[in-house]
């Protein structure tokens, strides 16, 4: 398969599981495992250091760059730009998308399995109330109040700018976020089919049935 494809997504809404459900319908090896929280990164362990990651974080400017490899045929991004899709036609850019609807739920998503791997105490000092308990690693899963106050702020300033910044960007594709997890009438895998020519085995069945039953049990039921 000579395609290649660029998945791009906001923090929270899928990409590194669609990601791996592209590279293995397209036969790319990707070693990534579901956790019990329902995350899909490398070993299910929240970390970002999969070889298909194709942005980085500028500690000097303080945002995600693109680092795009040419030799990929599959890698995720949280960050693109029109001028990267007009100067690499061979690549197909596909969107997680979403509307005003879903984006508490994605950060939601984002809160409950990203956010306990950045939980610090630096960083809990930037949002500590009155009310707050003690900080500790495991604030994010024991303390309501705080992941619901990571939950408010970062769904307007986190999830509603990503998707408004990317709004005018001509993607070759669009697969609804509901549908990544398997909470509407579509069928990923029809979806992702349709997009690469690959074909479905069952491995593959298997594994998007993990992702989805066990994201569905623990935030969507």
């Amino acid at each position: 398969m000579n395609k290649k494809f660029m998945i791009h997504s906001a923090p929270g809404a899928g990409g590194m599981f669609l990601t791996s459900v592209f590279a293995k319908i397209m036969g790319v090896t990707i070693d990534t495992k579901i956790s019990n929280i329902g995350d899909c990164h490398d070993f299910g362990n929240g970390i970002w250091n999969s070889s298909l990651i194709a942005n980085i974080f500028d500690k000097e400017s303080k945002e995600m760059k693109l680092t795009y490899h040419p030799e990929l045929k599959i890698c995720w991004t949280h960050v693109v730009s029109n001028r990267f899709i007009e100067n690499h036609p061979n690549v197909q850019v596909l969107q997680i998308a979403a509307g005003p609807a879903e984006y508490r739920d994605i950060t939601r998503l984002a809160v409950k399995k990203a956010w306990p791997n950045l939980w610090t105490q630096e960083e809990y000092n930037k949002w500590v109330s009155p009310n707050y308990p003690s900080y500790s690693r495991s604030n994010i899963a024991e303390s309501e109040l705080i992941c619901n106050d990571l939950i408010n702020d970062l769904a307007v300033t986190q999830t509603e700018s990503w998707f408004k910044q990317y709004e005018c960007i001509n993607y070759s594709h669009v697969i609804d976020f509901q549908t990544v997890m398997g909470i509407n009438n579509k069928n990923l895998l029809d979806e992702v089919k349709n997009i690469t020519g690959g074909q479905i085995t069952n491995d593959l069945r298997a594994f998007v049935d993990e992702y989805q039953q066990v994201n569905k049990k623990l935030y969507f039921s």
